[in-house]
């Protein structure tokens, strides 16, 4: 994701709104589809790849890409955030390989913060 300096605040804003709305939708409305995606849409902004194709990748792969791509810290996080909104959506709809699929990329993904980030 490359923007100016002066947009790039703005952009992650929207992309963490985005992330909000995808897990509100599926917490308060049980809209699965709307939540995947709103979360969809995060993902093919951040990584300026088609979201289908992203999420196709392996989770070592999924980190490389970014890795390479020199992404910022903060979107990184919001990749990750957008990873696990999805794996909520597909625990909730009984998806639970699918559910475990996402978490181990978001894993991968939140990694390349290294220690300085864990929660």
């Amino acid at each position: 994701m490359r923007y100016p300096m002066e947009d790039r605040y703005h952009v992650l804003d929207q992309l963490g709104g985005l992330i909000d709305r995808a897990r509100e939708r599926f917490r308060n409305r049980g809209d699965a589809v709307g939540s995947l995606e709103l979360s969809a849409q995060a993902i093919e902004i951040a990584t300026s790849m088609e979201a289908g194709r992203f999420l196709s990748l392996d989770p070592p792969s999924m980190a490389s890409y970014l890795e390479m791509s020199n992404t910022d810290d903060r979107v990184i996080e919001i990749v990750a955030d957008a990873l696990e909104s999805q794996a909520e959506v597909a625990d909730g709809s009984g998806l639970f390989i699918e559910a475990s699929a996402r978490r181990e990329q978001a894993e991968s993904v939140r990694d390349l913060l290294g220690p300085l980030h864990e929660n």
